[in-house]
């Protein structure tokens, strides 16, 4: 177990990376217009104890009005069944992200459609629940980022980092495709148009493909 005091360092340098990016670095300016880091400290900059172990196993999937009254295809899951899948070697496709992410809100109907088209199940790994209520420990986010590192995009200090939304298939317990935000040139304040929809769609539904 890591020190506390080793901890709370490591949130105060993700939360500084924001939602923002560093002016003199273009490409990750870009990325990040495209999606949000993920949460790692509550409101007062202070790690929320995680309650998901209880309560986040099941079939629905709240907080995301654009999945009202559909039928979904989102199974709730947590980093430890990550884990498990990994050690296990299973083909899964994961959604890791939370509904008070705003790329994650435009993306979960279309990613829910490929998902059914497919018949197959999307494992979410909600980080925060309706309230911003932290849902995972530290060390389970820090051991996946260390896992997955080489298919994730890295911080203004160049360290990996974990974004929302992020999509991947696991497929014999090894990342094979990952997406990470939406597309390049959604503007969040216009919405998708048909052709992005379609778009983003299609990149789901290969994504789906490689779930054997």
């Amino acid at each position: 177990m890591r020190k506390k005091a080793a901890i709370l360092l490591l949130c105060l340098a993700w939360c500084l990376t924001g939602c923002t990016a560093n002016t003199e670095d273009p490409d990750l300016a870009d990325i990040m217009d495209k999606m949000e880091v993920t949460d790692n400290t509550s409101e007062d900059n202070t790690p929320e104890e995680n309650t998901s172990e209880e309560d986040t196993s099941g079939s629905e999937i709240s907080g995301y009005p654009s999945l009202e009254g559909e039928e979904t295809a989102y199974v709730k899951k947590t980093f430890s069944d990550v884990f498990n899948s990994i050690e296990q070697k299973e083909n899964r496709l994961y959604y890791i992200g939370y509904p008070g992410c705003e790329w994650c809100q435009s993306m979960v109907a279309i990613l829910n459609q490929a998902a059914m088209e497919a018949g197959k199940e999307i494992w979410y790994v909600p980080l925060r629940d309706e309230q911003g209520n932290q849902l995972y420990e530290m060390e389970d986010r820090e051991a996946f980022v260390t896992y997955a590192e080489e298919h994730l995009e890295t911080s203004d200090e160049g360290e990996p980092a974990l974004y929302s939304p992020y999509v991947f298939v696991l497929r014999d317990g090894e990342i094979v495709s990952s997406h990470i935000g939406t597309l390049d040139d959604h503007i969040l304040e216009e919405g998708m148009t048909l052709e992005q929809e379609e778009e983003l769609l299609n990149i789901y539904r290969a994504m789906f493909e490689e779930v054997e």
